[in-house]
């Protein structure tokens, strides 16, 4: 009876945005100028209406919100870097867990990152009762639109925000219709669980000779596929900056994470989800080196180098979980905290307090950036969110902190963007001095993995 009340909600939050218009078959956000419409909110409703009957459900959207009717600016590699065209889409792709007693949205946008007041204005539109259940991650994309602010117009500094309002409120709103759809969608699954190692010829730290320096190499993926064994979604999770194309490029891309999506379909992994992990401090694809920039000077070399990294990803993902078994059934779980960041940096200070970068009274109070961290747990899966760029030590550690993880998941980037996340011993390094410009403080690290093994004391 409840999961037909269940179903029943579904269909009539599909009537709901029937009638009010909202469509989610665009190329991109519309050329209208935005126009704020009511969300129906339909997680909040699935979410009063609990089953109970131990089936796993899965719901996937796929939001294109590439600005194909104007220029951006594009965020990286500084400022004043103007759009002259698209080369490739940018997408938010949206997957949808419930396990009759608990849910989450996870949501993967190719974006450079999102404040934790963006953030929270995402949420709100998706519900008015559970933000900590709709779990937002970016895949630090270099050659897609500002959603910080920072590489808007400007000459080492911004000194105005970059971020395109109108496409961005456009954005953020089909973004949660989005969400609405994947529960829409959502039908029983089948979910398993896999591991593998990138290979070094595809990434490298750049501030050590190859091989060598901090580096995390392996693969958390998780397949979801219909009872059938059709497959619905692939989710990756591997470290690595999405810069291919560096500042050659001038067109809007979602760079290798957007190969990836391609190529995992056509290898028969579903809707491809893409969670960067321990990508700080600098661990970039091998193209990206110093002593290797110059072999590959023209861009369509870059770009066939950058397909044959999407391609190779979703290969060892789909790979990763061919003959691992499925199970119907994956307890999920749910947990955050606050947590209070010294900041040590006066230039991000100074652009947080002059609105460059976008944050509330709330979020920034005495020299404290306030964040969160999560864990979640999707049956033997287990994550762990970042709000920044982990470097790869502290990656490892907190798979290391996950010793029952079937599957362990560090998801960098997730629900704000603090810069790179630096324990003590690196900020002091001179060879993180870059980091070190681009970081709140040198506790930051070490607040974000104590507050995350609190945490899971709460889960035992």
């Amino acid at each position: 009876m409840r999961q037909r009340k269940l179903f029943m909600l579904i269909a009539a939050g599909a009537l709901l945005c029937l009638t009010i218009g909202c469509s989610l078959q665009i190329a991109g956000v519309p050329l209208e100028k935005y126009r704020p419409i009511e969300v129906p909110k339909l997680f909040d409703r699935v979410m009063d209406e609990r089953r109970a009957d131990d089936v796993l459900v899965a719901g996937v959207q796929v939001v294109d919100v590439t600005p194909y009717d104007r220029k951006a600016w594009i965020a990286g590699f500084g400022q004043m870097r103007k759009s002259r065209g698209v080369l490739d889409p940018v997408t938010a792709r949206i997957v949808y867990l419930d396990d009759g007693r608990e849910a989450v949205v996870i949501v993967a946008a190719d974006f450079v990152g999102m404040t934790a007041s963006d953030v929270e204005r995402l949420r709100s539109l998706v519900t008015a009762k559970h933000p900590q259940r709709i779990q937002f991650a970016s895949t630090h994309n270099h050659q897609g639109p500002d959603t910080i602010g920072y590489w808007g117009p400007g000459l080492l500094i911004p000194v105005e925000r970059g971020v395109d309002t109108d496409w961005f409120d456009k954005t953020l709103q089909a973004i949660a219709l989005g969400v609405d759809e994947a529960i829409r969608r959502a039908e029983p699954v089948r979910l398993a669980l896999g591991q593998a190692e990138m290979e070094s010829e595809w990434s490298s730290n750049l501030w050590f000779p190859h091989n060598a320096g901090p580096i995390d190499r392996r693969l958390g993926v998780m397949r979801l596929e219909r009872l059938d064994g059709r497959p619905l979604a692939t989710i990756v999770n591997w470290g690595c900056h999405a810069e291919t194309l560096l500042d050659i490029n001038k067109k809007i891309s979602a760079d290798y994470p957007g190969r990836f999506y391609k190529y995992v379909e056509q290898r028969g992994g579903g809707t491809g989800v893409f969670l960067n992990g321990g990508l700080g401090g600098m661990i970039s694809p091998r193209i990206c080196r110093f002593d290797v920039r110059p072999q590959y000077k023209d861009l369509d070399q870059r770009i066939a180098w950058m397909d044959r990294l999407g391609d190779r990803l979703a290969e060892l993902a789909v790979g990763a979980v061919k003959d691992k078994p499925r199970v119907t059934y994956a307890p999920i779980a749910v947990k955050s905290v606050g947590v209070e960041i010294p900041m040590r940096n006066g230039l991000l200070t100074t652009m947080a307090r002059v609105k460059i970068l976008p944050t509330t009274d709330r979020q920034i109070r005495d020299n404290h950036f306030f964040s969160e961290v999560n864990y979640l747990r999707i049956g033997g899966a287990h994550f762990a969110t970042v709000p920044g760029e982990a470097l790869p030590s502290l990656s490892l550690r907190l798979k290391d902190a996950l010793p029952y993880a079937e599957v362990p998941f560090v998801v960098s980037l997730a629900n704000d963007e603090l810069g790179y996340i630096m324990m003590p011993e690196q900020w002091s390094d001179p060879v993180y001095s870059y980091e070190r410009s681009m970081s709140c403080g040198p506790q930051t690290g070490q607040i974000i993995y104590d507050a995350f093994v609190g945490l899971l004391a709460q889960d035992r």
